[in-house]
């Protein structure tokens, strides 16, 4: 929708040229371009004032001029030499001219996308030959009388986890003591593979400050300042039992608009049809502007020197909760964001008859590089020890279950009636990692998942408890495992 014009041959009046346009104008912009002075600026608010044309509103309209031109109303302006009303009259005309522009192409901000992957471990390669002599004593027999009939490589002097495990599945052969000594062979086959390279990572725009210059064919540059943060909050109370964190990604944006030196500029909302009140001098100027179309009237010396249109898109200002990928590596651009400690508070608790204890809150930010003079981390994450990988337990009652310990220190776990692994958090910042949906058991969930899980990041021990009805609505739960994970669990 362009700008509420009337062509000039619509308009009655000896002073207008048909082939152009014309629209009512905020006197006080061009009072303050420099347009309107003197004898012009007097007309113009008297024609604005005069009883007819009340209430008096500060623009300038086509009808109020039209009417102004017929013969009761000329004749109120001087004709004379000394005041010469009429032909300041016939001068604001030129004011009130529209031209035609081209509209401008639309632009979109981008919003802040997060895409959280994980990349859970392959089975481990169970061709990969190793050294006999990489064995401990205890399994080494084991593992030269399997090389006796089971060698894929032909290789006396090394052994797979494959031999190992086709000797475990056809054991007719072997003594019961034999079988005992390949399972304990296999862990420690297991145990010597290298970190999986599975992964945990968040891909996110990256952090900063970026501009993204607007279309526009006319000198006024318009920007769209773009910035993007990544903030987590991490507290313990002065008990040291009680641990939250808020973590979240933010992005909000400004519109700047550069107005060349020696210059103002003049805003249409060119959607509705409304000159916008105000003058833009010479600079940097920041607005709040509704999205759409806009003209742009550039003017020095109290001439118009051009005029464009500029498409102003929706200002982009959002929050992205981000505290179920903590622990996950932030991906920007293809390079891993680093975390830098911004700020510490520590609040001394007096208690009377206690030790002053303290109160921790320590604030973090996401960056592309480590800032040598960030504060040194309070609360650094516990990490699992054991290798990044996934490990089989089987649970009394749930049968073969899955735990994954990722390289960025992430934990899940899964039963095997779980459509999916669920991920176990470190919420008190100690190390112990814990799934727990017991606050939200109900009949329909029972079936799903009524397991808690906690993971001792390090000790490696792995408890398992699943709950037991004993009425209509209640429950407890009883512990079906507490076992230490050991790398010979390991499958992938």
């Amino acid at each position: 929708m362009p700008i509420k014009s009337i062509p000039g041959s619509q308009i009655q009046s000896a002073y207008v040229d048909p082939s152009r346009k014309y629209a009512g104008r905020n006197l006080k912009n061009l009072e303050d371009v420099g347009a309107l002075t003197g004898l012009k600026q007097a007309v113009a608010e008297r024609i604005d004032g005069i009883i007819a044309n009340q209430p008096k509103d500060g623009v300038l309209d086509v009808f109020e001029m039209e009417r102004q031109e017929t013969p009761p109303f000329l004749d109120t302006l001087f004709n004379t030499r000394a005041r010469p009303e009429q032909r300041a009259f016939r001068s604001i005309w030129p004011l009130l001219e529209i031209p035609d522009v081209a509209r401008a192409p639309k632009t979109r901000l981008p919003h802040l996308l997060v895409k959280a992957t994980t990349v859970s471990a392959p089975g481990l390669d169970a061709a990969k030959a190793f050294a006999l002599s990489q064995l401990s004593p205890g399994v080494r027999l084991a593992a030269e009388r399997v090389q006796l009939v089971i060698n894929a490589d032909a290789n006396p002097a090394t052994i797979s986890l494959q031999d190992v495990e086709q000797a475990i599945a056809s054991p007719r052969r072997f003594t019961p003591q034999d079988v005992a000594q390949f399972h304990e062979l296999r862990r420690e086959l297991a145990s010597l593979y290298a970190p999986a390279r599975n992964s945990a990572s968040v891909e996110v725009p990256a952090p900063g400050t970026q501009r993204i210059a607007l279309p526009s064919s006319g000198q006024v540059r318009f920007d769209v300042k773009v910035t993007t943060s990544y903030e987590e909050v991490r507290r313990r109370d002065h008990q040291g039992n009680t641990f939250t964190r808020s973590f979240k990604g933010t992005r909000s944006s400004q519109l700047e608009v550069q107005v060349p030196p020696g210059h103002q500029a003049i805003l249409f909302n060119a959607d509705e049809g409304k000159e916008l009140p105000g003058v833009l001098s010479g600079g940097k100027h920041e607005l709040a502007l509704a999205a759409g179309n806009y003209r742009v009237e550039l003017w020095t010396g109290g001439r118009r020197v051009e005029s464009s249109e500029v498409y102003v898109p929706k200002l982009v200002n959002e929050e992205v909760e981000l505290a179920p990928q903590v622990g996950f590596t932030f991906i920007a651009g293809g390079q891993p964001l680093v975390r830098n400690c911004r700020t510490l508070k520590e609040e001394p608790v007096v208690r009377p008859g206690y030790p002053t204890e303290k109160h921790y809150e320590a604030t973090y930010t996401l960056d592309t590089a480590a800032d040598p003079s960030a504060i040194p981390d309070p609360f650094p994450p516990v990490l699992p020890s054991l290798p990044a990988g996934r490990y089989q337990l089987d649970v009394p009652k749930q049968g073969r279950c899955e735990l994954e310990v990722f390289r960025e220190g992430v934990v899940t776990f899964k039963a095997p009636r779980w459509a999916e692994p669920q991920r176990l958090f470190d919420e008190d910042g100690s190390g112990r990692f814990v799934y727990d949906k017991r606050a939200a058991l109900s009949a329909g969930f029972y079936q799903q998942a009524s397991v808690a899980v906690a993971f001792d990041a390090t000790t490696s021990t792995l408890t398992v408890s699943e709950a037991v009805r004993f009425g209509p609505n209640g429950y407890h739960f009883e512990e079906r495992l507490q076992a230490t994970v050991t790398a010979g669990q390991r499958v992938g």
